[in-house]
């Protein structure tokens, strides 16, 4: 039941609440399809997985893993290290 306002006492419009109300649905959407697109690429890893009969997979820095009972995978990749350059004082 939406209640009415009394006369004189209409809500002031406030621009600056609704960019930023608006603001937060568009980054909210953007998220929701990043989402979508995360799980689809995971399901696709997961099937891959399944499919070669690995429950985990180690290279270099990448580490894929099956999680057990679950139809769950895991990723890490870590950064690889960077060396360190020589200075004058070594």
């Amino acid at each position: 039941m939406a209640t009415k306002a009394l006369p004189g006492m209409e809500e002031e419009v406030d621009s600056e609440l609704e960019e930023a109300a608006d603001a937060y649905v568009e980054a909210r959407d953007k998220r929701m399809k990043l989402t979508r697109a995360e799980v689809s690429t995971r399901d696709a890893l997961l099937a891959l997985m399944k499919e070669r009969k690995r429950k985990v997979y180690r290279r270099d820095e990448l580490t894929i893993m099956v999680a057990a009972g679950k139809d769950k995978v895991k990723v890490k990749k870590r950064k690889p290290k960077e060396k360190k350059a020589k200075t004058d004082e070594e």
